[in-house]
């Protein structure tokens, strides 16, 4: 065989002399064409030699000698390759020619009087990133008898990239010198590409288990905060009144009550029954559980316009059989939600509320004129953790199986179009 192949062999050199004179020489046959064509040519039933085609001379050069003897040891395992319906490699170290079967052509999309089944077919269409992996991996199998065991693109007739792998072993002749070596390709395309689609699910996956943990943490903190709201009301709102109501009544406790002071403590206590209804209002309406979504949502902006000093308007389209209460109630929340920050930021005259019921879905329309935003402005604070109304939306429509997206231009007012799904997913 050559000289890089021999000094593999050689025992007294060291192993990056080796392994540096295989590869150079591996990457040499990578790089030129073969000179001669060549092909497979089954001589009868028992054997497979190989012949090669001159350029120069018009007979077949058929292999004799200890050379004939290689192949026809590779011979016998190519007919095994070959029944199995295997497409077969060979590597001649001598010349570095490289050999393909019918079938090897056949992977590629390609008859076998199509093309030289060598390395002029063969290596021009190795996708140029995966070039230096053949000459690498055969340095080392040579070298260091490390696995040939490669994965590689190739071009095929079509212009398309596919997936192949490639394993091999070289035979060696009495003296240990790498003669021949025999592989098979294997085409692993529809492998790669489940394997790629898997690995982009899991990624996929890992990233809704981040959102979810991030949005349980969210829904702790938030229900913290809603804790903290409803103390301080009880304690600064009701507490105060009950207590002034209290200190009436004890002071006259041994006398009798001063009609004036009567009326001071009766109205002390209605204020504070009326704080305490109206918390229960903003924690969950009774209306949507009674009425359903359309009294609901009549009664709520109707409170709100005439707080906020804006004209509201609700349509209901489609809305005549009730849809599951979490749907409704996910609705009536999103509405909440939108009309508070209007409240707060938007300086809106008009708020449009629309809602339309068809078989599969409700979706949801609330549109004002005020101020608008930026929405990725917004989304920066909010992932920073701050003004998270719009997140906490869009969360809250997610949790439903549904989705919701605000679109809004500053001066241009703003509109939230929802979806949410009448069979919601799983909770």
């Amino acid at each position: 065989m050559g000289d890089a192949a021999a000094q593999a062999g050689e025992p007294g050199l060291p192993r990056h002399r080796q392994r540096a004179a295989v590869l150079a020489t591996a990457r040499r046959w990578c790089s030129a064409p073969a000179p001669r064509r060549c092909k497979l040519v089954p001589l009868s039933q028992s054997s497979l030699f190989l012949r090669t085609r001159g350029v120069d001379r018009g007979d077949d050069d058929i292999l004799t000698g200890s050379r004939a003897e290689d192949w026809n040891r590779l011979s016998r395992f190519a007919l095994g390759a070959f029944g199995a319906s295997l497409a077969l490699w060979m590597r001649d170290f001598d010349t570095g020619r490289l050999y393909l079967s019918a079938r090897c052509v056949a992977l590629l999309g390609f008859a076998p009087d199509d093309a030289a089944p060598g390395a002029e077919f063969f290596m021009p269409r190795v996708h140029p990133d995966d070039v230096a992996a053949i000459p690498d991996a055969l340095a080392r199998h040579l070298v260091d008898d490390a696995p040939y065991d490669i994965e590689l693109r190739l071009r095929h007739r079509d212009g398309s990239y596919r997936w192949f792998r490639s394993v091999g072993s070289a035979l060696r002749d009495d003296a240990g010198q790498p003669r021949v070596m025999a592989g098979l390709l294997t085409d692993i395309d529809a492998l790669k590409t489940a394997l790629d689609r898997v690995e982009t699910q899991r990624g996929e996956l890992e990233a809704t288990n981040a959102r979810l943990t991030e949005l349980s943490q969210r829904l702790v903190n938030v229900q913290e905060d809603e804790r903290r709201h409803l103390a301080r009301e009880l304690h600064d709102e009701i507490g105060q009144s009950l207590t002034a109501a209290i200190l009436t009544l004890e002071m006259n406790a041994d006398g009798p009550l001063d009609p004036a002071d009567r009326r001071a403590a009766a109205e002390e206590i209605r204020r504070a029954l009326g704080d305490v209804r109206a918390m229960t209002l903003r924690l969950r309406p009774p209306l949507i559980d009674e009425l359903g979504l359309e009294a609901a949502l009549r009664w709520y902006l109707d409170k709100q316009a005439a707080a906020g000093k804006f004209e509201a308007h609700l349509s209901v389209e489609g809305l005549g059989r009730r849809p599951p209460p979490v749907i409704e109630l996910t609705a009536f929340r999103l509405v909440q939600e939108a009309v508070t920050n209007i409240l707060r930021h938007a300086r809106a005259r008009h708020v449009d509320v629309a809602i339309k019921v068809t078989a599969t879905e409700l979706a949801l329309r609330i549109s004002e004129d005020g101020v608008g935003f930026d929405p990725v402005a917004a989304s920066e604070r909010a992932a920073g953790g701050e003004s998270l109304g719009v997140l906490g939306m869009q969360e809250r429509a997610a949790l439903a199986g549904g989705r919701c997206e605000i679109v809004s231009t500053p001066g241009m007012g703003s509109v939230l179009l929802a979806r949410l799904p009448l069979a919601p997913r799983q909770q």
